[in-house]
């Protein structure tokens, strides 16, 4: 009798590890629908932090590296690239900027709006945590800004 339980425990244990793992059983549905779920949760996650949406991570202050004595450019700008900031010009005029921007993928674009009148574009990236990369639309060569 013993080995009878034993043996009809054992065809038990088989057929329940055939049940569960087997694609024809009646929890089939509950497994797609716990992947479902997972994937949603996947694609939702995914698309929080996509590159195309406004990004927390180019919110800050930002000072452009220059190499001229008595010049500077400095930006408060928000994920989206909006806000404002102020310049000085090496022997000359200082003042105020505002900013506004857009993040699209990994593209970063500023147009700086000076209180006299110029407004100069910046296109670049964040190249790491604490620096921006690009050029500004008058050919000036490459510029960095870095996180103050």
């Amino acid at each position: 009798m013993r080995s009878s339980g034993h043996a009809r425990s054992a065809k038990h244990k088989a057929r329940l590890r055939v049940t569960v793992f087997s694609p024809c059983n009646a929890n089939r549905r509950g497994t797609l629908d716990d992947m479902r779920r997972l994937l949603l949760a996947l694609v939702v996650v995914s698309a929080c932090a996509s590159p195309s949406a406004p990004s927390a991570a180019v919110a800050g202050t930002w000072q452009q590296n220059l190499s001229v004595v008595g010049a500077s450019l400095v930006l408060t700008i928000d994920g989206a690239g909006n806000g404002s900031g102020t310049y000085a010009i090496e022997a000359g005029r200082s003042g105020a900027v505002d900013v506004t921007g857009h993040v699209a993928a990994s593209t970063l674009t500023l147009a700086v709006h000076y209180d006299y009148g110029p407004v100069r574009t910046f296109t670049g990236t964040q190249t790491d945590a604490t620096h921006l990369s690009g050029t500004f639309d008058d050919g000036s060569g490459t510029t960095v800004f870095t996180r103050r």
